[in-house]
């Protein structure tokens, strides 16, 4: 069992270190329409290979969350990165900042740190590293074999951003790659006014 993590583990990040994206902020047709037709977002989904994040897994903090975390807010936005990726880096002061400018009734970011794993100290001091030296607050979780096989194994390049609503339902665009603050607050006031 222990061998099967480990190779899960390894060809995933292996995967993600060599597609770690560096998408400048151009307007990108596939993610940029905040009103995408449905049936578009849900060939999005599919791609992704799921609709809705239901998860269970441990923090930074060592305080284990679930999907009750959502219930917290309208949108949670779900920023998936690695500790190897500079463009996942360069975002993250600009992800703290828009954590602070909404309410957290509104909006909250959860990351999901691609090159941990529970259980494991991988990377765990790097990741403490850039979150402390970066300033950010927002909750940061390390993933569980769960997390790997049912979400992370089709996330194929870092950043990748997606955004539930309070059920954990995915809602919006898929956004691929580094972003500036603007163009996320753009997304998140539309999905807010949305739900």
């Amino acid at each position: 069992m222990k061998n099967k993590i480990f190779l899960i583990f390894t060809m995933i990040s292996l995967l993600l270190v060599s597609a770690c994206s560096n998408t400048n902020n151009t307007n990108n047709p596939t993610i940029n329409d905040a009103n995408m037709a449905k049936d578009q977002l849900e060939d999005q989904y599919e791609s992704l290979g799921f609709n809705q994040f239901d998860f269970s897994a441990t923090a930074l903090d060592s305080i284990e969350y679930n999907k009750k975390y959502f219930e917290n807010s309208k949108v949670t936005m779900i920023n998936f990165w690695g500790t190897f990726c500079a463009p996942c880096i360069r975002e993250m002061p600009e992800l703290q900042e828009l954590s602070t400018e909404y309410g957290k009734e509104d909006f909250q970011i959860l990351g999901v740190i691609v090159d941990t794993f529970e259980g494991t100290d991988t990377n765990l001091d790097n990741a403490r590293a850039i979150i402390e030296k970066l300033g950010v607050t927002y909750l940061n979780i390390i993933p569980n074999e769960n997390l790997y096989e049912n979400y992370l194994k089709n996330v194929q390049a870092v950043p990748t951003t997606i955004f539930v609503d309070k059920e954990g339902n995915l809602i919006g665009n898929i956004v691929s790659g580094s972003k500036d603050k603007e163009y996320f607050k753009e997304i998140i006031d539309t999905l807010i006014s949305e739900q």
